[in-house]
């Protein structure tokens, strides 16, 4: 799990990720839409995403055609919705802690 964690924590994987999501796209398509790196770096990228099993890779001839790997990420999703579920409730009870804070300093006034 954290390694898995561990490759999504780059900017850039996030966002090959949410390219390859719903659709697959060649490597030349993720790399026009990363226009502000080099080829060689989106390879990179992608070789770290397909080494992690996050996405998969399909040869066709010469070219290289991506997709996220939904099955591998299943769990890794609800790991970080209980994550985001326990730090939203931490949230909560300090914005409800605040707003009661603030309702009994305008009593005292």
């Amino acid at each position: 799990m954290m390694n898995e964690l561990t490759i999504m924590g780059e900017p850039r994987r996030q966002h090959i990720l949410k390219l390859v999501w719903e659709r697959e796209l060649s490597a030349s398509e993720i790399a026009n839409d990363l226009s502000d790196i080099s080829f060689g770096a989106v390879s990179q990228h992608l070789g770290i995403l397909v080494g992690g099993g996050l996405i998969t890779c399909r040869r066709e001839g010469r070219r290289r055609f991506y997709r996220a790997n939904r099955g591998k990420m299943g769990p890794l999703e609800a790991y970080l919705t209980v994550f985001w579920d326990r730090k939203l409730d931490r949230l909560k009870e300090r914005a409800e802690k605040m707003e009661q804070s603030n309702i009994m300093e305008k009593k005292d006034e």
